[in-house]
């Protein structure tokens, strides 16, 4: 090993450099001896909780390598590598860790051991200030992003939130579609979500006053055409007559009529009148359609009918110019069917025309069936040039005629079956006698009854379901008299 004062000007030099990284109290510089003993090359002091510990230059301190094998390693193979270990104070016992740095010259001798000390209590002291210090820069730090995130929350959603609820809030009250818009704008600028959402919005508001408006002049135009509809369904009503008895001074014969309409403006149409002293005009139709051009149509067709009947001609060449005329002017192409019939008061004789109608039935005291000689013919308003045929019967004493419309048999109950023929002529049998005798009150009665039977029996059959087409009876019978 080299002399001590061989030592010193890199000792010197070393010294300077350590004390200006750590604490100098802290470091000792020793050279170990043969006799295990180790000579401290400077002056210096260990300090920890309990006060100081000093060396002196020269001091000689016990000192066995064989206590410190990574150290004895490191010298003994020349290597500069620093080592460490943990160990106990010979005088509180408190532990610390000694690291250890090996010098050596050129030639590979030893020169000095470097060693410093580090109390575990001061070391896990410093850990913990070092964490403490990390985390509260951390939290620090996560604060500060929170903040910002908060203000770009607030600005990206808060913000425009409160605007859309005072926008929406306002538009509630005064339902000034205009102004809402206007205030979605500065909203729709900021281009995220909730500027996408509130373009859609005031996209929706316009939609919306745009429908309200189309709404209030569909409902204006509703109640104008339900005005329309009350006016042409006063009009039917007034057209066919209601009012029964209807002959309070003739008692060879009595008449009644009925109907029940699905719709205000019902397709079904029944009239009857007088065209002399010893004539009646008899005519049920069904329009197939409603409404009011079905209603003008139904006008037409009773003006016309009711015009023609009074020039004495036959059933079948009245049919004729009433089926020309309003074919020639049916730009809504409507078309209806119609019995007509003319009734010879004095002898109960009856000549009549088919235009696609329902055959109609004679009712006697024991016997409902239809009229043999009835000729079917084309229906009304179709195409001009239609030609039709009369046929006559003899309506007896005590029987009545029944005119219908096919309501009757076409009305459904809730399993799609429909009422049918059989059941109109059971209703018809089941309803009594139809008044065979000269009390012209009994024929009468016996008529309504008769009437209200069949549509008694329309109805208990139809059930809970919707009533969808239109039921009309007319009935003459002739009395004893």
């Amino acid at each position: 090993m080299l002399p001590l004062d061989a030592c010193y000007v890199q000792i010197a030099d070393l010294f300077e450099s350590l004390c200006r990284y750590t604490r100098m109290d802290n470091i000792s510089c020793f050279y170990p001896s043969d006799d295990d003993t180790a000579i401290m090359l400077f002056d210096g002091k260990v300090s920890n909780d309990n006060g100081d510990y000093d060396y002196a230059l020269g001091q000689t301190n016990p000192f066995n390598p064989d206590l410190h094998p990574a150290l004895k390693k490191n010298i003994s193979r020349g290597s500069e590598e620093i080592v460490r270990e943990i160990m106990n104070s010979s005088v509180d016992g408190k532990r610390f860790i000694q690291y250890y740095a090996p010098l050596f010259n050129d030639e590979g001798e030893l020169i000095c051991v470097v060693s410093e000390s580090l109390w575990l209590s001061d070391l896990i002291r410093s850990i913990v200030k070092g964490v403490l210090i990390v985390e509260a820069l951390n939290a620090l730090f996560h604060m500060l992003i929170l903040l910002i995130l908060l203000h770009l929350l607030n600005k990206s959603i808060g913000k425009p939130m409160l605007m859309l609820r005072d926008a929406v809030t306002t538009y509630a009250d005064d339902k000034d579609t205009d102004n809402f818009v206007k205030s979605l704008v500065p909203i729709g600028a900021l281009g995220n979500e909730f500027g996408i959402f509130s373009k859609e919005t005031a996209s929706m508001a316009v939609e919306l006053r745009r429908f309200m408006d189309e709404n209030l002049a569909l409902a204006e135009e509703k109640k104008r055409l339900e005005g329309q509809l009350a006016m042409a369904a006063e009009l039917k009503h007034q057209l066919m007559p209601n009012v029964f008895p209807a002959f309070s001074d003739e008692k060879r014969m009595e008449i009644y009529a009925d109907q029940v309409a699905f719709e205000k403006i019902g397709g079904d149409y029944y009239d009857f009148f007088a065209i002399d002293r010893d004539h009646l005009a008899l005519v049920i139709a069904d329009i197939f359609d409603g409404g009011t051009p079905s209603a003008l149509f139904m006008v037409a067709f009773k003006i016309i009918l009711s015009r023609i009947a009074s020039y004495g001609l036959p059933p079948s060449k009245i049919m004729e110019i009433v089926n020309n005329r309003l074919s020639r002017y049916n730009e809504d192409d409507l078309t209806l069917s119609a019995w007509f019939g003319i009734y010879e008061i004095s002898t109960g004789r009856v000549t009549a025309v088919n235009a696609g109608h329902e055959c109609p039935l004679i009712v006697s005291e024991n016997n409902v069936r239809e009229i043999e000689e009835n000729i079917p013919g084309f229906i009304i308003g179709l195409t001009e040039g239609m030609t039709y045929r009369d046929y006559s019967f003899t309506l007896e004493r005590g029987s009545h005629l029944f005119l219908y419309t096919d309501g009757i048999l076409n009305a459904k109950n809730s399993s799609e079956e429909s009422f049918g023929y059989d059941r109109m002529i059971k209703a018809i049998s089941g309803a009594g006698k139809t008044g065979d005798s000269a009390d012209r009150s009994d024929m009468y009665a016996s008529l309504q009854r008769e009437v209200g039977a069949v549509q008694d029996a329309v109805f208990e059959f139809v059930g809970d379901k919707k009533l969808c087409v239109d039921i009309t009876m007319l009935v003459l019978g002739r009395s004893d008299a």
